[in-house]
């Protein structure tokens, strides 16, 4: 695997005798803003009765708060 491209968004690899090219900038982009993208995937936040099942160790909290659930230009 090896890193390139100009803006070090793009990685090679090769398997089996292929050389493949990946262009990286969708996982960069999920990274920079896990909560944002799941918001948008889901199209909402936990409910308090799904956050105390998920994160029952942890006081509820909005997870979308900013009205990224339905922002689609990100």
């Amino acid at each position: 695997m090896v890193p390139g491209g100009p803006d070090g968004r793009t990685m090679v690899t090769t398997s089996a005798g292929f050389a493949y090219v990946v262009d990286l900038g969708a996982c960069l982009a999920l990274a920079a803003d896990t909560l944002g993208t799941a918001c948008r995937a889901v199209g909402r936040g936990f409910t308090r009765d799904e956050w105390e099942e998920q994160v029952p160790e942890a006081a509820f909290a909005e997870s979308c708060p900013d009205g990224s659930a339905h922002d689609t230009d990100g």
